[in-house]
């Protein structure tokens, strides 16, 4: 019984070799929250008031989404559901952010007339 054991091993090393070079690795990338700094979230749930936060979501550089607590970084904004944000710091577990000031240019180059309800 030992004997069948031990003449196993090799067959179990040499199908387990070729079963690992076909089988799907998972591959993991680690972010830090500091690196969500100078993103754009979007708004996902509330509306996000000074003291008030709402939950945002972020993509990282690796393409994976993260949900995050944002702030405005200004006491008087307030940003609702579906605002595009840019995350400016961190204070604790709480992002700060100003309004997305690439959207607003954006909207401008793009279409001058988006503003006027009535295009000429």
């Amino acid at each position: 019984m030992g004997g069948a054991f031990v003449l196993s091993l090799p067959l179990v090393r040499f199908f387990g070799g070729i079963l690992g070079r076909i089988m799907p690795k998972d591959e993991t990338e680690a972010v830090t929250e500091q690196s969500f700094i100078g993103r754009v979230a979007v708004i996902t749930t509330g509306n996000a008031r000074a003291g008030s936060p709402a939950q945002g979501k972020v993509i990282d550089h690796y393409g994976q989404a993260h949900y995050v607590m944002i702030a405005p970084d200004q006491e008087d904004d307030v940003f609702p559901q579906g605002t595009a944000v840019l995350l400016v710091s961190q204070q604790g577990a709480t992002f700060t952010a100003i309004r997305n000031p690439s959207a607003v240019l954006g909207a401008r180059t793009d279409n001058p007339d988006s503003n006027n309800p009535h295009p000429s």
